[in-house]
């Protein structure tokens, strides 16, 4: 019997459809499975001997034999206007492209599920198309394994579907995690190889569910490791409104930061001006920044003094911190998303344009937060010290404290979590 590959595709993907409606799940056990797909056959005109019933049954049962749980949500409304609807999600072309090439691989219900979850975080995002200034900022928290890169791949497809123009993403302090999590959106977002010279390189991933070139994303990063955002590769372009959507994939590093903050406060990207500091700005694309494992350099580490609640407006925040703020803070529409593992500790930045707040009660109408089934947040709460003893006093902890825990006090310095770290 000589089958035929897309006859076999074709017949499982109409079983999918009439399987996917169906809300009793003896409705799909093996031999309900096996009926539809004889329906399919019937309803796509191919014959018995034109493709194999037992091995689209196989493959179906595998598609539907896992369950997922349900997340679980917080957040706060205030100044946020709902606009995800079914409607606006129909000629979404990104995201049901991925939706495909997942499905070849994930359960119906797996890739389903990844749906409904995506699309609860980006309706608490704000709707790219909006007029005026707002900012909005999150926290995806997932235990290890639990489909963190899945879960802001699908994220990423959406914002560029609803209309988000500038997506970075935050990958790390090391040269391989870049290149692995670029290769991964290469996969998922992007549909090509990226090269050195930036040309679009071998087509890949979603490309295939998808071959249409006018909805390929730009990229200014690649996949080397030594590809990560740089002047030189800065100046060779723009970008405009009209554009398809571009994405960085940048480390967490001072020097990076920088570059890209320079660029884009450039009058290659700027188109406006701050009345009240005279900074450049973006006023017409829609910024969207996903901080990969946000707890690792991204937190302000720096001591904050609290007098009633109120943190110093002095305080300075370290390099890392306080380059995520300026390219923020050089947005006018943008979104903020942290995502992070089950942390074992909790962290506040209080101070007026903290690039990520951990809490609810922070700041009103800016904050998600969104947990994975089983995943927990503690927050640990802010210290209030109204007078800070001077160096020499000899009631402050010396380094010969943290030496005893294997540190000297140079790598304590550097490493001021390393305890709690241990805790947790």
């Amino acid at each position: 019997m000589l089958i035929d590959d897309a006859l076999q595709a074709k017949v499982i993907t109409i079983a999918q459809i009439l399987l996917r409606d169906e809300s009793e799940e003896t409705k799909r056990s093996p031999s309900a499975i096996a009926e539809t797909v004889r329906l399919a056959a019937l309803t796509a005109k191919v014959a018995p001997d034109q493709y194999d019933e037992a091995a689209a049954v196989a493959e179906l049962v595998r598609r539907f034999s896992q369950w997922v749980p349900n997340d679980s949500a917080l957040s706060d409304p205030t100044g946020h206007d709902d606009w995800l609807t079914a409607a606006r999600k129909r000629d979404w072309r990104y995201w049901h492209r991925l939706q495909r090439y997942l499905e070849r691989s994930l359960p119906v219900d797996v890739v389903e599920a990844l749906d409904k979850s995506t699309d609860g975080i980006i309706a608490q995002l704000e709707d790219p198309t909006k007029k005026g200034q707002w900012d909005r900022r999150g926290l995806v928290v997932g235990h290890v394994q639990s489909g963190k890169t899945s879960s802001y791949s699908a994220l990423i497809c959406k914002a560029a579907d609803a209309g988000y123009k500038i997506i970075v993403v935050l990958a790390g302090m090391h040269n391989n995690l870049r290149s692995q999590t670029q290769i991964r959106l290469e996969e998922a977002f992007l549909g090509y190889e990226t090269s050195p010279n930036r040309d679009p390189g071998s087509p890949l991933g979603v490309f295939f569910e998808d071959r249409d070139p006018s909805i390929h994303p730009h990229c200014a990063t690649t996949r080397e490791d030594n590809g990560d955002f740089n002047t030189a590769a800065a100046k060779r372009f723009s970008i405009s409104p009209e554009e398809r959507p571009w994405l960085f994939v940048v480390k967490k590093n001072k020097t990076v930061l920088g570059r890209l903050l320079k660029w884009m406060q450039s009058n290659h990207v700027s188109d406006g001006v701050d009345p009240t500091s005279g900074r450049k700005m973006v006023n017409k694309l829609p910024l969207l920044v996903i901080d990969d494992e946000a707890d690792n350099a991204s937190v302000d580490t720096g001591e904050q003094e609290f007098v009633d609640g109120v943190a110093d407006p002095d305080h300075e925040p370290k390099a890392i911190n306080s380059l995520i703020r300026k390219i923020l803070n050089t947005f006018s529409p943008r979104d903020a998303l942290r995502q992070r593992l089950h942390p074992s500790r909790g962290e506040n930045d209080r101070r007026g344009g903290r690039p990520f707040p951990a809490v609810l009660h922070s700041q009103p109408g800016r904050t998600i937060k969104l947990c994975r089934p089983g995943s927990c947040v503690r927050l640990a709460q802010p210290r209030r010290r109204k007078n800070r003893r001077p160096a020499s006093d000899p009631r402050n902890p010396g380094p010969h404290r943290r030496r005893r825990s294997g540190l000297d006090a140079r790598q304590a310095q550097k490493r001021p979590c390393a305890t709690a770290r241990r805790r947790g």
